[in-house]
């Protein structure tokens, strides 16, 4: 695929690489990558929903907006 392709080359090149987790650090490694430049930083997508989710718990005002109601999120 093209951007594996793009991925390896901007990886080769990066001084940091931030992986979401233990398996994508391995492959890094596997890759070759020097472990000092890879970083474990999980999963900032889950982390917003996360957030995202306590936001509307504490904050109705949104549910309101767009007429629906609460715990159907869940």
């Amino acid at each position: 695929m093209p951007e594996e392709i793009n991925r390896i080359l901007t990886d080769a090149i990066a001084d940091f690489l931030f992986a979401f987790d233990n398996i994508s650090v391995s492959n890094l490694i596997n890759e070759g990558i020097v472990k000092t430049k890879i970083f474990l930083v999980g999963d900032i997508m889950l982390d917003s929903l996360k957030y995202g989710i306590e936001k509307i718990k504490n904050d109705n005002s949104i549910l309101n907006f767009y007429n629906l109601k609460p715990n159907n999120y869940e």
